[in-house]
């Protein structure tokens, strides 16, 4: 839980302008709301978390149902379902000393360790229950159980543990925490697998034993998937062209798999901070995700400013240069203000106003009325009721055939009640009061930095005010257009070095990510290889383990742009996660077809185990897709595409190329 303290205290600062902002405007009879990446980054972790404890618990009620469908038994999917508990436990309190807090990449971590975890519980329990049903006693049903699966579980435990481990290898501190959690979370659960679960599981024939009861025999194999092996090792040569062609037209499709830039398509759906920001680029033609740069000259800031107006993308630029003009533009200020107190001085106040005085006057107060009606019309269609009172008493209710408002009376009552000598007085006293704050508005003493008001001061300088920070809002959604996102990024940046802000980081994070991406993949796939070297010590065996990730991440892409999935900040990292996954499948089946030669023998019994926990491997990553932060729904469900995959290619490919070693 101490990885939460970080961003908590973050959402409390949030919250709290939230709530000042909601009672002001509560108060004010206005909607206001807040929106920009600080607010969206608080949503991103308030549904996280919100998801974090739901999500675990549908996974391991799906993962216990599909347990006991498969074995027709009850207590043994329940221990395995405590074993990996324990293990996610041990994992993510081993993982607080080394990740201070979770982040967007490991805020799902648990759910993540219970999908995989639960694999090696699943190889036991199946291996187990195969040698009691062939009469063999506990004990010795437990040591050739171990004896047999345990290599592969071992193996696949530390080859799924060190792939993730690559991506330590990564720029990114969010890939580096999710390789440390996840890699540290697989070794776990497999010691707890192996340490804690065989001794529940002899307890439980003990205690039944001691009641004089005893397991019914079950055949828990399934004979079609060796069938299935064995018929595509019978025609290997035509099932082999046609796994190719497959390969072939999916990894086409995988080459025009495509990037969707648009990080607001992984946040919740119906935030009220994204449907601010729509509503703000709708209304103003700009977007609140702005590029900024610094610089500690004030001329510069003012050159800046200039050129970030020239830029094809800028919607719109503050700065401080606006309010501090150059010494040609306080010249040209200086002039005009100068004219303007000139005028002002020489002009007279009328000492008695004429008849045609009093008829422009009262034309100037109907065209008044007439502004105030058309502003009473817009606050009635936009619902602002405070805005229509107040119209309501200058001008009347609308359609109201008396005249009840206050302006509306006075025109009415200007040739009737008020005479010359009265207007005339109400005439002076008004401009002797506005010709004095013209005068004081219109100063002619130079704006500096040091009178310049401090609320206009302090948005734009830093605390020694030697720190200039110019705001270039983009003309419209950067994130619906990826080309315009990098052509702003790239006219921000070429501008000036020092630009900063979400575009420019988004674009250099996810550059790094994909570099990051490749770099973690060919590393885990050279670690895995050699990893299964040393454990086949025969390069044959090592290759043909690899056959299962190698098509099957492949397929996974392919299928991927076949349903019209685009690769996004979170899903990219599921193909280097998917060569850790993936290697499983093979790396058991090769085990135990060493020890039997016989494909029948293998996929009954360990192909039923692989197909298990690809099924609970698909059913953990598959609960990501009711997470209402939509981006872990996007890994989730290529995660859950990618682990089908590795199992077709372990049951489809892998059969016809151990026949064809077989034939030889």
């Amino acid at each position: 839980f101490n990885m939460l303290i970080e961003p908590a205290e973050r959402q409390k600062s949030i919250n709290g302008i939230e709530r000042i902002v909601k009672d002001a405007s509560t108060q004010y009879g206005v909607t206001a709301g807040l929106t920009g990446s600080l607010v969206l980054g608080r949503d991103e972790y308030e549904a996280m978390t919100s998801d974090s404890w739901t999500i675990s618990i549908l996974a391991l009620i799906g993962i216990f149902i599909l347990f006991v469908l498969s074995f027709r038994m009850w207590v043994s999917p329940l221990l395995a379902i405590i074993t990996v508990i324990l293990g996610v436990t041990w994992a993510m309190g081993f993982s607080s000393f080394l990740v201070e807090y979770l982040s967007l990449m490991t805020a799902m971590m648990s759910v993540i360790l219970i999908g995989l975890g639960i694999d090696f519980s699943v190889h036991i329990i199946s291996g187990y229950t195969e040698k009691r049903n062939q009469g063999l006693d506990v004990a010795v049903s437990m040591q050739e159980t171990l004896q047999r699966f345990g290599p592969g579980i071992m193996t696949g435990g530390i080859t799924s543990g060190l792939a993730f481990l690559t991506l330590m290898v990564a720029e990114t501190e969010g890939m580096q925490e999710m390789g440390i959690m996840a890699g540290v979370g697989i070794i776990f659960t497999m010691l707890a697998t192996i340490i804690i679960l065989p001794t529940m599981l002899i307890i439980r024939e003990r205690v039944l034993k001691k009641n004089n009861k005893s397991l019914p025999t079950k055949d828990v194999s399934y004979p079609f998937l060796g069938q299935i092996a064995q018929f595509i090792s019978r025609y290997r040569w035509g099932m082999g062209f046609l796994f190719l062609l497959a390969t072939v037209f999916l990894l086409k499709r995988a080459s025009q798999m495509t990037v969707d830039y648009n990080y607001l398509n992984m946040e919740p759906v119906g935030l009220e901070s994204i449907r601010l920001q729509d509503e703000l680029i709708e209304a103003f033609d700009l977007s609140s995700d702005f590029v900024m740069f610094t610089t500690d000259n004030l001329e510069e800031a003012r050159e800046l400013t200039k050129r970030a107006r020239e830029m094809e993308t800028t919607g719109w630029v503050e700065s401080i240069s606006d309010y501090l003009p150059d010494s040609d533009g306080l010249e040209k200020q200086y002039r005009y203000l100068q004219d303007l107190r000139r005028k002002l001085k020489s002009r007279e106040i009328r000492k008695q106003m004429s008849s045609h005085d009093m008829i422009m006057y009262q034309k100037e107060i109907e065209r008044l009325e007439a502004n105030i009606i058309e502003l009473q019309d817009l606050a009635y269609l936009g619902g602002q009721d405070k805005v229509y009172d107040k119209a309501v008493k200058l001008v009347g209710e609308a359609g109201d055939s008396i005249s009840r408002g206050n302006l509306t009376q006075f025109i009415n009552s200007i040739d009737s009640e008020f005479t010359n000598v009265e207007l005339t007085y109400l005439q002076q006293e008004f401009s002797k009061a506005f010709k004095t704050t013209i005068m004081e508005m219109a100063n002619t003493e130079p704006l500096t930095l040091g009178n310049l008001p401090a609320e206009i001061k302090n948005r734009f300088t830093g605390k020694s005010e030697n720190i200039f920070i110019i705001n270039v809002y983009p003309e419209r959604n950067i994130w619906e257009d990826s080309r315009f996102l990098y052509r702003f990024t790239d006219e921000a940046t070429e501008l000036s070095a020092k630009a900063t802000g979400l575009p420019p980081i988004f674009v250099e994070l996810m550059d790094i990510m994909s570099q990051d991406g490749k770099k973690a993949t060919y590393l885990a796939i050279i670690a895995v290889f050699l990893v299964l070297l040393l454990d086949f010590r025969r390069v044959k065996y090592a290759l043909i383990g690899m056959v299962p990730l190698v098509f099957g991440a492949i397929w996974m892409t392919g299928v991927m742009e076949l349903f019209g999935l685009q690769f996004t900040m979170l899903n990219i990292m599921a193909v280097p996660l998917i060569i850790g996954i993936g290697i499983d499948d093979g790396v058991h089946i090769l085990h135990r077809w060493k020890m039997e030669k016989n494909l029948d023998i293998v996929y009954r019994s360990t192909g039923k185990a692989i197909l298990l926990t690809s099924l609970t491997t698909m059913l953990g990553f598959g609960s990501l897709w009711f997470a209402t932060y939509r981006g872990l729904g996007s890994m989730g469900i290529a995660l859950f595409i990618g682990v089908g995959t590795c199992f077709l290619a372990t049951l489809f490919v892998i059969p016809a190329i151990l026949g064809l070693r077989n034939k030889s």
